[in-house]
Parts: structure tokens; sequence; C-alpha cells
């Protein structure tokens, strides 16, 4: 088959989330190895949120529809350059991470899933390649499975998924998927050069995980402050509703114990090159510290993280609603006392999956 000369990427970018950011940078490198530069549409929320350096082989095109009420005749544009970008590319990619979520909100679920289905029906019209890139499916009632029927049908039509619930899920649909772990974690070392020993630990918290939530961040800020080292919250979601956004949520605490808070995706991203440790709530902290062979501690508040921590055979994490601060004391001091092999063991992880994400990724695109 002819590589694609264009393609057109469909995902979460332009949220103002670090994970959503990073996944759609390597997302490109990793399609600019593979079909050697082709020019690229980005279907975003917002370009002026995203951090990537502007290139000439990519542009960036707004989500179609945005605050259509607000703006009925610039969503006229936004409409046409969705239909043009999607009737001109060779390949349509959709993803990585979380695509279809959030039906406990019935309104929002049937909104989202009406807008994917346009989205997919414009695409299978032209007939065009689609492949669904490393995505994960947070649906929670059985039911509402269902609704996945009309994205995933047709025979042009390729899926992978990042984690193996989804990946049932898809297969209880009777279709076929492909395991493809974030595309984030076949990151280059050299793309981020690391400075050691700097006594900083980043504090990659979401708010509304961890049980006794206030208490026990307190008390993990005294126990890392009393090992002399710095404690940093460095923030992952600046999403515009509060209780998504890191840097609001932490703020309060951070006031009260003088902790220092990145105010920027980018500040955030330069500082995984200065930390010695991470303490993760967030997912993408831990594929991060991964990626960057950082020792971290993973506090689990759903399957992905568990199931993360596993697949790469991390022995460092524990069940955030179970969470208790003598559990964590012992798992930081024997973090600490092994933190030569465990780099050595990220390290080896980190290299397996580089392996793995390409030679699985390169066998799937067209």
């Amino acid at each position: 088959m002819k590589k694609p000369k264009k393609i057109t990427i469909l995902t979460a970018t332009g949220c103002k989330n670090l994970w959503d950011e990073c996944i759609l940078q390597q997302e490109i490198a990793l399609l600019n190895e593979y079909y050697q530069d082709p020019k690229i549409d980005v279907f975003t929320y917002d370009a002026d949120s995203n951090f990537l350096t502007k290139e000439k082989n990519y542009h960036f095109i707004q989500y179609f529809p945005s605050q259509i009420r607000k703006h009925p005749f610039r969503n006229i544009l936004y409409a046409w350059k969705n239909l043009w970008s999607l009737f001109s590319s060779d390949l349509i990619i959709i993803g990585g991470g979380w695509i279809f979520y959030g039906d406990t909100n019935r309104n929002q679920f049937q909104k989202l899933m009406n807008q994917w289905k346009w989205r997919v029906w414009i695409a299978r019209f032209f007939w065009k390649i689609i492949f669904y890139w490393s995505i994960s499916i947070e649906i929670k009632n059985p039911e509402n499975f269902k609704y996945l029927h009309p994205l995933f049908r047709g025979k042009k039509i390729i899926i992978s998924v990042r984690d193996k619930k989804s990946q049932t899920i898809i297969e209880d649909l009777w279709y076929t998927s492909h395991f493809l772990p974030d595309a984030v974690l076949s990151l280059q070392h050299d793309q981020w050069t690391r400075k050691n020993n700097t006594k900083q630990v980043g504090l990659a918290f979401r708010w509304g995980c961890l049980i006794n939530e206030k208490e026990n961040i307190e008390a993990i800020i005294q126990l890392i402050r009393k090992s002399w080292y710095e404690p940093i919250f460095f923030s992952h979601s600046f999403h515009e509703k509060t209780d998504e956004n890191d840097y609001l949520c932490m703020k309060d605490i951070a006031d009260k114990l003088w902790v220092r808070q990145t105010n920027t995706i980018q500040e955030s991203i330069n500082l995984y090159t200065e930390l010695d440790y991470v303490i993760a709530i967030r997912l993408h902290a831990s594929i991060l510290s991964t990626s960057n062979t950082i020792p971290f501690i993973a506090l689990s508040y759903s399957r992905k993280t568990e199931e993360f921590s596993k697949m790469i055979q991390y022995p460092y994490w524990m069940n955030a609603q179970e969470f208790t601060i003598e559990d964590f004391k012992n798992m930081w001091t024997t973090l600490i006392k092994n933190t030569t092999d465990t780099t050595i063991q990220l390290k080896n992880a980190h290299a397996t999956y580089q392996k793995i994400i390409r030679d699985t990724l390169f066998s799937l695109l067209p």
C-alpha cells in the first residue's frame, strides 16, 4: 500500500493537559520517523494552549463544533476546514488516550458520542483508512457499549488500545484490537537531558483521588522534607474546570506549606530534567518518569495506574484509597535505598517498551 502523503490526527490536544500534548508530540515524532515527514493536520480544542514548536509539516485545525451558539459563523469555517482535512487526508488517526468517556453524565456523553460519530462517518464516507491509536475506553455502564459500534464498524478501520480492559470491551463487541502502549513510553532519552542529584521530588497529584487527601498530602510533604529533599507540585493539568486544574487544586496546600508550584505546561515538562524522584497520582507522571528513568512511587486511584505498574513489573505503587503514611514511609525509605537498582530496572523497561511500541505500531500503520 502506498504510504500516506497527508495525515489527520484527532486527539484531545488543546485541553491544557500535559499528557495530551506529550501524546501528540510523540505521535508526530513516530509518524515522521515512519513516513519521512508527511503533511499533518492536527484537530485541536485550542491551538493557543499547545506547546509544540511550529513545524512546516503540520498545522492545527479547530474542532467543529466549538462554542457554536456564541460563534455560529465562525463554526461554519470550522466545519469546512474539518471536512476538507478529512477529505484530503490519506490516513485518519484517532487517539491516543481517553477518547470515549463520561457516560455518568448522560447528556454530555451523548453529545460527545454524536460528535465522534459525525467525524468517523465523514471519514468512512470518503473511504479513508482510520487508525485508532492506543485509545482508552472509560465507559462505566455496559449498556452504553452499544454506542461504540458506529465508530469501529468498517473494513478500513484499525484499532489499537493502551489497556487490557479497553481491549476486552472491543473484543466483546466482536471487533479485533491490538495492544499498543502509550506513545510517550517510546520517548527517546536524548530528547530531554537530565540533571542528577538536584534533591528535588516532583508531586504529580490529582485532586479527589487520595483518601484523607489534605492530611495525607501534607504528611507526604513533611516526610520528603525530613529526608532533605525539596517537594515541588508540578501541575499536569491546567484545565478551565477548577476541579481538574492541578495548580488551583493544590494552591492552598502549596501556600500553607511554602511548596513551589509549576505555572505552565512547559515549566512542568522542563522540571522532569531536574527531579530525583516523583510521587505520582497521575498515570502520565508514572509513564514520563519511566521514560526518563526517574524512580517514582505511584499512588493508584484506578485500574490504569495499577495495570501500568504491573506491565513494567514495577514494585513501588500502592492503592490511593488504602493509603497510610506508615506504608508510604516504608516504601519511600526502600526506594531511596534501592535507587540505583530501580533506575536500571526503569531503563530496561523503557528500552523494552520502546521496541514493542515501534514494532507494533509500524506493523499496523499502512
